[in-house]
């Protein structure tokens, strides 16, 4: 059931932001559940009930990447290490009497605490994204260079110059659309938003 949750959420997310909330709460689902369970269930344990747990918080960070990217990538980091510290200590509290000893407990451990920073990342970067916030500037800025990269997920760039709140030349990941219906050497339109935590993310598009 998770595998589906998660296809669904990956590969065709709709309706959008109900989508997002269901894989964003799945995993406190997961939590309430086990505790109401009176030990039935275990996800220390049971490898079913723990994939809601793990998965979906994953598959929202991905789609959120997707969908709104930032423009700086690190952005959020610091907050998610906080957050998700304290999600690690929760979980420590809720479910420490059912973590197995010797090498597995220290394994569990690690991949709770890295799964809480990514679940941690993935609400902040939701809230970042979807909360209110003010329009968008506006830019058209000229292509120096476009490549495409590869890898499990193929992506697509273009060679941007400073400009606007950005100091410096990168390249930036602009989606297949966009990469198609730009040339090097023409302008590209890139929307960046100021985020409700304050954390600017992008939209590109071709010019019209």
């Amino acid at each position: 059931m998770s595998a589906g949750l998660c296809a669904w959420g990956f590969f065709y997310p709709r309706p959008y932001l109900p989508v997002l909330a269901l894989l964003g709460l799945t995993p406190v689902i997961a939590v309430v559940a086990a505790q109401l369970s009176k030990g039935a269930i275990d996800l220390n344990k049971d490898e079913g009930p723990s994939q809601f747990l793990m998965l979906p918080p994953i598959v929202l960070a991905l789609r959120l990447l997707l969908d709104f990217p930032l423009v700086d990538g690190w952005a959020l980091f610091e907050w998610s290490l906080a957050l998700g510290g304290l999600l690690t200590l929760i979980g420590l509290w809720l479910f420490a009497k059912g973590l197995p000893r010797g090498k597995e407990q220290w394994t569990l451990l690690l991949c709770g605490a890295l799964g809480a920073i990514c679940y941690a990342w993935a609400l902040l970067a939701l809230a970042n994204d979807i909360f209110p916030q003010a329009a968008p500037e506006h830019f058209a800025v000229r292509v120096l260079d476009h490549r495409i990269g590869n890898g499990r997920h193929r992506s697509y760039y273009v060679t941007l110059p400073p400009f606007g709140p950005v100091k410096e030349r990168d390249d930036w990941d602009v989606g297949r659309t966009a990469y198609e219906q730009v040339a090097v050497g023409k302008p590209i339109c890139i929307d960046i938003y100021p985020g409700a935590l304050r954390e600017p993310w992008y939209d590109a598009s071709a010019c019209r």
